[in-house]
């Protein structure tokens, strides 16, 4: 619920609430559960941006920066990412990391 609340302010808002309520966020959570649920922000993101900007409706494949997922990992303090890159649901939901970008 707190989630949802969140999700209907404006950006910069938001950014300030997850900051000040990420405690309550990440409690008894499933950390790759809770990672999932930030690279799909992140990929909502990242389409709505190239929508609004370039006119262009979702691309077959789009690219996350990794500093900008750890960084937003980091600030719900999830520092360790080596096993949710490896997990079943980062995997099975058709995301792969290039480590050479």
């Amino acid at each position: 619920m707190l989630d949802t609340f969140i999700n209907a302010q404006k950006f910069s808002v938001a950014q300030v609430l997850r900051r000040n309520f990420r405690k309550y966020i990440t409690y008894k959570r499933d950390l790759n559960e809770l990672l999932f649920y930030l690279l799909q922000t992140l990929v909502r993101e990242t389409t709505t941006y190239m929508s609004v900007r370039h006119g262009v409706s979702a691309p077959p494949e789009i690219e996350i920066q990794v500093d900008d997922f750890e960084t937003r990992a980091r600030e719900l303090d999830i520092n360790d990412l080596f096993t949710f890159y490896r997990c079943p649901l980062f995997l099975n939901n058709g995301f792969t990391l290039d480590s050479k970008k």
